[in-house]
């Protein structure tokens, strides 16, 4: 009689041991599944840390050439302040004279085509330098090479105000249009 006391023990152990030891398989896919996706963020995350200590080790690079440079640059740099304020200084004092310069050949070029419409020319300051646009009417008919009487006189004003002083260079640009043009001088060379 104690065999099958024992046989039924050692089953009831197993039946046991069944429902308390075995994961159901939905549950052990979804930690497999979990494990997986933390390996793979841990990965990313160890990617991400070698690129920050990169960067860290580049940047530390740059802030030791940096403060080296300052120093050789403070080191080198022999000029007072009082030294440095006088040339400060003096640089500001040829920027205003530019400045001035420029100012006044801009009222002189203002002052000499001031017969002209706003819609015929334009005289302005931009980046230090004095701009003048003459509007395509005033120089040139559509289509034509002749230079209209009313845009010569207007060139032959601003030729005077720009001979009168050597302080600055000139720059000219031109633009055309669209329109070819058909007179004999073109022709013959070929345009």
């Amino acid at each position: 009689m104690k065999k099958p006391i024992y046989y039924l023990t050692f089953l009831a152990l197993i039946v046991g041991m069944s429902f308390t030891s075995c994961v159901s398989n939905k549950k052990f896919m979804a930690s497999e599944a979990k494990v997986d996706q933390l390996q793979k963020e841990n990965a990313n995350t160890q990617d991400q840390l070698a690129q920050v200590k990169n960067e860290k080790a580049t940047l530390e690079q740059e802030y030791a050439s940096v403060k080296k440079n300052l120093l050789t640059s403070s080191s080198e740099s022999k000029m007072t302040i009082d030294e440095q304020q006088k040339r400060l200084n003096k640089l500001q004092d040829i920027i205003d004279s530019q400045a001035a310069i420029t100012n006044r050949l801009k009222t002189s070029i203002a002052n000499a085509l001031m017969n002209y419409k706003a819609d015929e020319l334009s005289v302005y300051l931009k980046d230090g330098h004095v701009y003048v646009s003459l509007a395509e009417n005033l120089l040139f008919k559509s289509g034509s090479d002749v230079v209209d009487p009313k845009g010569k006189e207007a060139l032959k004003s601003l030729a005077e105000v720009l001979n009168s002083s050597k302080d600055f260079t000139v720059s000219i640009e031109g633009h055309t249009d669209d329109v070819p043009i058909n007179t004999k001088p073109l022709e013959i060379i070929g345009i």
